[in-house]
């Protein structure tokens, strides 16, 4: 079940890229959280002040194609 920064990160993915459900893998247990069958692969984070936090395991399992979509007052940083 995604959280809220999650759950509106899916929505702003499907808005912005015309997926539909079935098109968008989520698993917040894996990293990325989002895998879309078009290859696109994004890990939703949540801006803290000026920060994100990413863990040792996730950058070890991020790539440089892998996108990171960033929640914060309401607006998305691609």
């Amino acid at each position: 079940m995604p959280n809220i920064s999650e759950s509106k990160g899916i929505k702003w993915l499907k808005k912005k890229y015309k997926y539909k459900d079935s098109d968008i893998d989520f698993n917040s247990a894996r990293t990325p959280d989002v895998i879309c069958s078009d290859g696109k692969r994004f890990e939703i984070k949540s801006l803290y002040g000026d920060n994100i936090l990413i863990s040792r395991r996730q950058e070890r399992y991020l790539l440089r194609e892998d996108y990171i979509l960033v929640t914060g007052n309401n607006n998305f940083i691609f």
